[in-house]
């Protein structure tokens, strides 16, 4: 390939950037030039502005039974989508690990299925989502009792396995759906929406580390989260409402946040 810039005013697609035009003209080696290049390349992704779509792929004021929550990046921002091979593994200071990108309209986004996943985890911890919902939550879910372990143990089989406390199938068109979250709205300055991060391990005590750059969405960038809710008989005497899902569900993802690396910090929401 000849060392020559890519053209990043080719799309407003930034997933289609990132993926392909990121790579144009950057070849194998550490000279001066191809480093330049991707350096170049680097600070030309940095500056794109957050893609503005004519339909976004979800309705501007859903009502039940859609739900949607709004939630803020902090600082140091969303990783998404770094399973995703993103390097040539020859080019000095690329930038490396993937990022999640809606194929059509560019928009960094989290697979509903990441959400889906991260929600059921709390599950696993029958007795932390029992002191959430019957003491922090309790004022705003109007539960006619305490839930019980058995009614999280229900609850868990409906939403995500689509069967009813009796064990029998739900009607397909009253199960409960997460839905991918894309970023809506950023307050970095000129609408940009990214920054570079790196990770720097150690592959042998007795040598310099080797830092991998990698892309990030950075902090200050809105992520519109949206679910498809119905209301969950548990007992005769315990409906869990679509709406207490939703203040439940709210609560878990400004909490603990989603995707890659939340333990050091990044995924959180505000």
């Amino acid at each position: 390939m000849s060392n020559q810039p890519a053209n990043f005013d080719a799309t407003p697609n930034v997933g289609w950037l990132y993926n392909k035009h990121y790579f144009e003209g950057i070849s194998a080696g550490a000279d001066a030039d191809n480093k330049k290049l991707v350096a170049d390349n680097t600070a030309a992704l940095l500056k794109q502005v957050l893609p503005v779509t004519a339909e976004l792929p979800f309705p501007a004021t859903p009502s039940p039974p859609l739900f949607a929550i709004t939630l803020k990046t902090t600082y140091p921002g969303l990783v998404t989508g770094i399973g995703v091979k993103h390097e040539t593994g020859k080019a000095e200071g690329e930038l490396k690990l993937g990022c999640a990108f809606d194929h059509t309209t560019g928009l960094p986004y989290i697979a509903g299925s990441g959400v889906k996943g991260k929600l059921r985890s709390f599950f696993a911890h029958p007795a932390y989502l029992l002191d959430v919902v019957n003491a922090e939550l309790r004022p705003v879910l109007s539960l006619t009792r305490d839930l019980k372990n058995e009614d999280i143990a229900s609850l868990e089989q409906a939403i995500f396995d689509g069967k009813a406390a009796t064990g029998n199938r739900l009607n397909p068109y009253r199960c409960d759906t997460f839905h991918d979250a894309f970023a809506v709205q950023t307050d970095l300055p000129n609408q940009r929406f990214l920054t570079d991060d790196s990770i720097t391990h150690h592959r042998h005590p007795l040598k310099s580390p080797i830092p991998v750059q990698f892309l990030v969405v950075g902090p200050g960038v809105s992520f519109r989260f949206l679910f498809r809710l119905f209301d969950t008989p548990l007992a005769e005497d315990m409906v869990f409402s679509a709406e207490a899902k939703y203040q439940l569900f709210a609560y878990l993802l400004r909490e603990h946040g989603v995707g890659a690396k939340t333990r050091v910090g990044y995924g959180q929401f505000a």
